[in-house]
């Protein structure tokens, strides 16, 4: 008798863990990467969107639209993949492929430093959800590291603390006494 509560017990925990799961995937936010801007930088702005697909898809919190699927719903709605970079666009976007959310942004190379901006946009109500805006020494070949560190600070996720000290650049403040302590 003890055996079979047992055994009842461990199936309805394993039953229950799969409702469970199952939930969690149909309550993932749908998002689709669209209209990131590239400049001043020898990547192209498809390989970078890729990139930062391939980030998104790692979050596992998030159902990811495939490039070709997008492509082909704007091609079909006689849509402009590389001109569709505004909200109302993208909300139009988003709507025709059943997207919750768009994400799009810019990866730019200013001097000795590399910019990112992400913009997250609410489909449904066709308005910016969140943004940032991050700085990054200028390591073109660490992009990997800085769109998912970008990532991380959009969606207000942890990030590993030696690869932010590594990529994110740090303004320091130059004093009298750092000077001296330079030995010019």
């Amino acid at each position: 008798m003890k055996s079979f509560k047992l055994l009842i017990s461990a199936f309805l925990i394993t039953v229950s863990s799969l409702a469970l799961a199952q939930n969690a995937k149909v309550s993932q936010t749908k998002v689709a990467v669209l209209g990131i801007d590239v400049r001043s930088l020898p990547n192209d702005p498809a390989s970078l969107a890729n990139l930062t697909r391939l980030q998104l898809q790692k979050m596992e919190n998030f159902i990811v639209f495939r490039q070709y699927d997008v492509e082909e719903e704007m091609k079909a709605a006689n849509e402009s993949l590389s001109s569709c970079l505004s909200v109302k666009c993208l909300s139009r976007v988003g709507n025709l492929i059943g997207a919750d959310q768009m994400l799009t942004g810019s990866i730019e190379s200013f001097g000795d430093r590399i910019m990112i901006n992400f913009v997250l946009i609410d489909v449904q109500n066709s308005e910016i959800k969140n943004s940032m805006v991050n700085e990054y020494y200028h390591f073109p070949n660490q992009l990997e590291g800085m769109i998912e560190l970008g990532l991380n600070k959009l969606f207000n996720l942890p990030s590993d603390p030696k690869l932010a000290n590594a990529l994110e650049k740090h303004d320091i403040i130059i004093t009298e006494k750092s000077i001296n302590t330079l030995n010019l």
